[in-house]
């Protein structure tokens, strides 16, 4: 139940993505976005597979240019037992996109 829950939330916000898609990007924005977030490696045996949700913003700086960074939040749990098996699990990062002006994507062979 939980798994069709995020998957029809994620189509929702994929649907509104897709239009504002369409319009050429004038400005700061911020996006929301939604996860799965799966443990891998010595973890995989510790924690549960958990739905990840977070924000995304971008910002430009120059016209070929913009400072992004996105948070993210799930609400994990331990397969460990005991009284407070709680997790919470927060994902941050923050970095600059370059991105090629429409004259230089003209010029590229393809």
């Amino acid at each position: 139940m939980k798994r069709v829950v995020v998957a029809a939330v994620a189509l929702l916000l994929a649907q509104t993505g897709a239009a504002a898609a369409q319009a050429p990007w004038r400005g700061p924005e911020i996006r929301p976005w939604v996860g799965e977030l799966i443990p891998v490696g010595p973890q995989r045996d510790s924690f549960y597979e958990t739905p990840i949700f977070g924000l995304q913003a971008a910002a430009p700086l120059a016209p070929s240019l913009q400072l992004g960074g996105s948070f993210g939040w799930a609400p994990a749990s331990a397969k460990l037992g005991g009284a407070d098996n709680g997790v919470t699990v927060v994902e941050y990062n923050v970095g600059v996109e370059c991105k090629p002006r429409a004259e230089t994507c003209q010029q590229l062979p393809g």
